[in-house]
Formats: structure tokens, C-alpha cells, sequence
């Protein structure tokens, strides 16, 4: 069914249509959602929005926790430079064309999950700083025991650095729709002169 008197946050089209979501985390704040889907541009988005910090708490307290679909046990895990993961080096090996020659590359992910991309970015970049925005508490203790040197923050406004290349994969849908264009514009301002968004 199309929805009138709502426009796409993307396209601003207004052929919306609304689904169904699907619950899989058993929390209230996904209870009573549904989604808006843009026919226009495909882009769907959860509504009623949900409220910034809860958000920010799911993802803090939640996401990657024994309880969750989604969870994460790291303790199983441990980085490897013997892992080479083919999502993360296909997306570094496209991004790093845009780049320009230098002795030192700062990369950054946003939500890196397991962490292979950081193994990645050493295997191609060589010499190269390593920065994470994560919220998952068990996340950042994993990647400060894993990797040598690596600055974990939790927002855009704390790192002190430029960066290179900044990657995003599978983790733009983990934002409220209504952060998008502070999230590109911190993402723009974060990147250093002929810096990669990927």
C-alpha cells in the first residue's frame, strides 16, 4: 500500500510503500515498526524512528551480546595475518586506486565487526595507522588485544587524525535516518585532502 503525505530521506520521492518489519531481536524497541519503502529509489527506513540513544544503547549493550541474533563471542576469535578476508581486501583493493602515494596511510572502519578488514589494510597499505569507530564494549577490548596499534573512539568528533581511507561496510543501515547528513558531513571532514569513502 503507498503511503501518501511521505517522501524518501534519499530521493525524496514520493511513492512510498510500507512493509512489514521483522523483529528478530525481541526488544521493545523494535516492537510496533514498521517499514517505509521508497519505490522510487528502493531505499526503506524502520518507522517510527527510534530515538537516538536507545539506538546508540542497543548497539553499546545489545548487538553483539550472547542474547543476540547478531551476537559475536570475541572470545573465540583472534586476529590472524594468516586470514585474508575477500570482502574487505575487493573493497580496499577498489578504494586504494583513488589514493595517492604516501609513506603512511591512516584507515579508519566504522562498526568493523570481527576486525579482517584491519588485516587487510595492513597486507595492502603496508605502513599504516588503524582507527575504529565502535560502540560495542566487548568489540573495542578484542581489537586493543588483536592489533598493536589502534585508536578506538566512539564518534567522528574524536579522532585527531585524517584519514585516508574510511570504510562503511554493512554498517550505514545501523544509523537513524535522521543522522545521514551529519554522518556524510563528519565522514567529508574527517578524510584527508584525496581521502576514500568506501
Amino acid at each position: 500500500m503507498v503511503k501518501t503525505g511521505k517522501f524518501c530521506q534519499v530521493c525524496a520521492g514520493h511513492s512510498i510503500s510500507e512493509a512489514s518489519y521483522l523483529d528478530t531481536y525481541g526488544r521493545a524497541l523494535f516492537q510496533g515498526k514498521v517499514m517505509l519503502v521508497c519505490q522510487e529509489c528502493g531505499f526503506g527506513q524502520i518507522h517510527p524512528e527510534i530515538e537516538k540513544d536507545s539506538l546508540n544503547d542497543f548497539y553499546e549493550n545489545f548487538w553483539r551480546s550472547k542474547d543476540s541474533p547478531a551476537s559475536l563471542d570475541f572470545e573465540e576469535w583472534a586476529l590472524s595475518k594468516n586470514v585474508l578476508d575477500p570482502r574487505s581486501l575487493s573493497q580496499l583493493l577498489l578504494g586504494v586506486q583513488y589514493l595517492k602515494n604516501k609513506q603512511e596511510y591512516s584507515f579508519l572502519d566504522v562498526g568493523p565487526g570481527i576486525g579482517w578488514s584491519f588485516i587487510s589494510a595492513q597486507l595492502i597499505l603496508k605502513n599504516v595507522k588503524l582507527f575504529t569507530i565502535e560502540l560495542c564494549r566487548e568489540a573495542k577490548d578484542y581489537y586493543s588485544k588483536n592489533l598493536d596499534k589502534i585508536t578506538i573512539v566512539s564518534s567522528f568528533e574524536q579522532l585527531q587524525e585524517k584519514m585516508d581511507i574510511t570504510l562503511m561496510s554493512h554498517s550505514l543501515e545501523h544509523f537513524n535516518i535522521r543522522d545521514i547528513d551529519d554522518l556524510f558531513v563528519n565522514i567529508h571532514s574527517a578524510l584527508a585532502d584525496n581521502g576514500v569513502l568506501i
